[in-house]
């Protein structure tokens, strides 16, 4: 008897050989084989997901070791991910200690009441960071989510701090400080700032970069002292300095390398304001607090809190029954073609099944 894997992994092969040989144009087959390729991943994502739920099921012995009892069973869940919805049905468990789990998103690290997956979470706040709320639903999600959604998302964004580099001795260090003026809702404003810390000006033909650029936000403080602890006296005066709003730094009077104009100006340009201000639009102070760091680092690193390994996540009783559910899911891909033995396979005058499924002998 087939596999539920083995079944899908034929239908879309099936599926995929019947347009590429229907006589489509290459933009026709190429919407098609992306959608049949999404079709696939969720199809086969649901069918784990499942498979998972069954086998912690099964395991009555770590069950009853980590004190959880069925209380409901095959519930129904979608969730929107990357390559389509997923649907997939678990079972409901009552702990001993009190409350109750769905097992099966505990061990995958999906959230109650979530219907959007972290992948897609994660894909429209980056969309956001670049264009509006209502085209990023547009470009990452063809409009299955609301504007909020994605609002709420990028409030949740977090950037990973900077790690510390390798110590080094540098003739110079330059600190420059500018702002952008942000309209608020109420009709307010306000000022977000942005740092630039760099090692001084090159030229490369006709224009100038500054070298090791790196722009910084909450942490560059802190991300200064740990890379230049011989000069953080230094840091902290300058730091000191920009906190209290200096529209001048005197050493700009005493040094020309130093009176460069700065650099600052044209990063919140085109990183600050191009998003913040350069359209009519106001902005709550919760949503400047998440995405002023994010356009300043130009990545989202992961949205909400970090999570761990989701098999960490089971009570451990039962890791041994999702260990097994996933040698067991894959043995049920055995007899599929291997991605590496596309373009390898023989050719001695017999017809095997595969070759009979692509086709390749008529």
């Amino acid at each position: 008897m087939k596999s539920i894997v083995t079944q899908i992994a034929e239908d879309f092969i099936k599926n995929l050989v019947k347009s590429l040989t229907e006589g489509k144009n290459f933009s026709e087959i190429e919407k098609e084989a992306y959608e049949l390729a999404k079709k696939c991943a969720s199809e086969v994502t649901g069918a784990y997901l499942e498979h998972l739920d069954r086998a912690i099921e099964a395991d009555k012995t770590g069950r009853k070791q980590a004190g959880y009892s069925i209380e409901r069973r095959g519930d129904e869940r979608r969730l929107l991910t990357l390559f389509g919805e997923v649907e997939y049905c678990r079972n409901y468990y009552k702990k001993a200690a009190g409350g109750y789990e769905y097992l099966t998103d505990v061990a995958m690290g999906i959230e109650s009441r979530m219907r959007v997956s972290g992948g897609m979470c994660l894909s429209l706040s980056e969309a956001a960071k670049d264009m509006s709320y209502a085209k990023a639903i547009r470009y990452v999600a063809n409009e299955a989510v609301s504007r909020q959604t994605v609002m709420k998302n990028v409030r949740k964004s977090n950037v990973n701090k900077g790690e510390t580099a390798e110590l080094r001795h540098i003739p110079e260090l330059h600190i420059d400080a500018d702002e952008a003026h942000i309209s608020l809702r109420g009709g307010k404003r306000s000022e977000v700032p942005l740092i630039s810390v760099y090692e001084g000006i090159e030229s490369k033909g006709k224009r100038n970069y500054c070298k090791e650029d790196m722009k910084c936000f909450d942490q560059s403080v802190r991300y200064l002292c740990g890379t230049w602890p011989e000069r953080e006296r230094i840091i902290l005066e300058n730091a000191g300095y920009l906190q209290h709003f200096v529209h001048g730094i005197s050493i700009c009077s005493k040094d020309s390398g130093a009176n460069n104009g700065g650099c600052t100006e044209p990063h919140v340009s085109h990183i600050l304001s191009a998003r913040l201000s350069s359209r009519p639009m106001a902005w709550s102070k919760e949503t400047l607090k998440k995405l002023a760091p994010v356009l300043a680092a130009g990545k989202i690193d992961f949205i909400g809190e970090e999570k761990v390994a989701s098999l960490e996540q089971l009570p451990k009783p039962l890791h041994r029954a999702a260990v097994s559910a996933n040698k067991a899911f894959r043995r049920g891909t055995v007899g599929l073609p291997l991605p590496e033995a596309i373009g390898k396979l023989p050719v001695s005058g017999k017809v095997t099944g595969t070759q009979k499924l692509l086709r390749l002998f008529v």
